[in-house]
């Protein structure tokens, strides 16, 4: 039995002034009461790695149908010299044309040393519970109309969402995390060791996975979504992976199997036709998607009168997507069944 013994709670983290303007609410009773938001940033609540900062555009929770799209970031690069928050893929979102929501990780506010959080939250607050009270009457009233979108921790933090929600939001996510733990050793042990009182000494042996859970799990906090699902999930999914990218073995493989996924296609996976995993040579190891393809798919999909099945396999093997047969796996039994993984960081 792998123990976990804390620490004394973190000490509060000053966080430096905003470098924009804002606009602050209490709480997010105050923030969805508003009949109407101002393009811009929102701050909610405060507190270090407590408060939820938004950054809007097209007033997303006063529109009556969708698509709205919430963009959730993944891991910031040259984290040390960088000032949270970070609202990656708002710029993304405003070119689609989409009201949307980007949303920055409070976990990323506790030190400079932590690059990627999940949004899965701290020892003082559960981040995934709290998005899912903000969001909640916006999946309501959209279902699959609302857009959670993000690429390797942002893609965790989508699927995540997907299965806290009600009302069927929909999913884009390209290599996405789909257990925390099982992400690079130094990213992992970064974030507990920042983000929870636990001490680097229990996650130094062999067992350090076993012990990472154990916290997570000691503290409530979700990081996996192959296990213990609440009933509901994504009302639709597209989801993107590299084909040569470790994520495939690590991530892409565990959910096939967990939520009942089978082959379609060479490449093409489906639950049905409304939720496909969609492996190809998108781009080369972890590296996401090009700003050019990801608009391109993600308008597609998130416009579409179609399912989603129907829309991969009318893209699938035109000129852009048309990949080495090699790299797309057939059968998921062994590792010889996928093609070779190329080492690259993100």
């Amino acid at each position: 039995m792998h123990r976990f013994e804390p620490l004394p709670r973190p000490g509060a983290i000053q966080k430096p002034e905003f470098r924009h303007p804002e606009t602050r609410w209490a709480n997010v009773t105050e923030f969805l009461a508003s009949g109407s938001h101002t393009d811009g940033i929102h701050v909610i609540g405060g507190g270090p790695a407590r408060q939820i900062e938004l950054m809007i555009g097209g007033d997303p929770f006063a529109v009556a149908g969708g698509p709205v799209t919430v963009i959730f970031s993944g891991a910031v690069t040259q984290r040390s010299t960088k000032i949270p928050p970070f609202f990656s893929g708002s710029g993304l979102a405003a070119v689609i044309g989409h009201p949307y929501i980007a949303i920055s990780d409070p976990g990323l506010e506790l030190s400079d040393s932590i690059a990627i959080a999940w949004y899965v939250g701290s020892a003082i607050h559960d981040t995934a519970r709290g998005l899912a009270k903000l969001l909640t009457p916006l999946a309501l009233r959209l279902g699959t109309g609302l857009w959670l979108v993000g690429g390797s921790a942002g893609g965790f933090a989508a699927l995540n969402l997907a299965h806290l929600l009600p009302g069927g939001p929909s999913v884009f996510t390209w290599n996405p995390q789909t257990d925390v733990v099982e992400y690079s050793r130094n990213f992992v042990t970064t974030y507990l060791t920042q983000a929870y009182p636990i001490p680097a000494t229990s996650l130094r042996g062999e067992d350090y996975k076993d012990v990472a859970r154990s916290a997570l799990n000691y503290y409530g906090r979700r990081h996996t979504v192959l296990e213990d699902l609440p009933s509901q999930g994504p009302g639709r999914l597209i989801y993107l992976q590299n084909a040569t990218d470790t994520h495939l073995q690590d991530h892409c493989v565990p959910y096939l199997r967990s939520q009942g996924y089978t082959s379609h296609a060479p490449g093409v996976w489906r639950r049905s036709p409304e939720h496909v995993v969609w492996v190809a040579g998108f781009a080369e190891g972890h590296t996401p998607l090009s700003r050019d393809r990801l608009i391109s798919l993600l308008t597609r999909f998130t416009t579409t009168r179609f399912d989603v099945l129907s829309e991969v396999l009318e893209i699938d093997g035109t000129p852009e997507y048309d990949d080495d047969p090699a790299l797309r796996p057939i059968g998921l039994t062994d590792e010889h069944d996928l093609p070779a993984a190329v080492s690259t960081s993100g």
